[in-house]
């Protein structure tokens, strides 16, 4: 079974789930979820795509009194989800095949999550992020790149935490791109380096 198929992946993130969660405190996002509040309104919808246990994006956006929705593919996941953010409403979902009413959503953000799907997966998570969010809605989110894989475009596996994950991602300028082609405002494309990585942090607006 490739690393890639959804099963694959639930089995690793069930496996190392309580680990995962503890090595979050060494990423500190904190910037980047102030930059985002201040762009929602009051009692904003917000979904997670890819949650994880919670924390810090589902956390963060509760304490800051809006509505959030959390997925994740991983059941144990979920269930740490449940505890650390018992007002969230959480559902079992892949990020590429999310089913939620359209235009839903101000926010939809998906830290460290999306690079783990093929591209032609990304794609389709992207259109269902077109799809979910309201008119002038924003999605924020991690994608790997050269800096983390050492390639111009990847797709393969690297180790995280001693546990062989997929990555799979293209250039910057290929995602621009494919942003503007699905019907996105490239706002910003950045390479930050967060927890000792630098990954891709993009920002895209849908048109009002």
């Amino acid at each position: 079974m490739s690393r890639f198929e959804p099963e694959a992946l639930r089995t690793v993130y069930d496996g190392f789930a309580p680990d995962y969660d503890r090595s979050r405190t060494l990423f500190d996002n904190r910037a980047q979820l102030w930059m985002l509040a201040e762009r929602l309104p009051s009692r904003a919808n917000v979904l997670d795509a890819g949650c994880g246990s919670g924390r810090p994006v589902l956390r963060f956006f509760a304490d800051c009194g809006h509505r959030v929705t959390g997925t994740d593919i991983s059941s144990a996941m979920l269930k740490l989800a449940s505890r650390n953010v018992p007002e969230a409403a959480l559902f079992e979902a892949d990020s590429a095949a999310l089913e939620f009413d359209a235009e839903s959503f101000d926010l939809i953000t998906s830290f460290y999550s999306l690079f783990h799907l093929k591209m032609k997966q990304q794609e389709e998570a992207f259109l269902g992020f077109l799809k979910l969010l309201r008119p002038g809605g924003v999605a924020y989110f991690t994608l790997a790149c050269e800096a983390y894989t050492g390639e111009a475009e990847f797709c393969g596996t690297k180790e995280f935490s001693g546990v062989e994950l997929p990555y799979s991602h293209t250039t910057p300028e290929a995602y621009r791109l494919l942003f503007e082609k699905t019907g996105f405002v490239v706002e910003s494309m950045e390479p930050l380096q967060i927890g000792g990585e630098t990954m891709l942090w993009v920002l895209i607006r849908k048109r009002p």
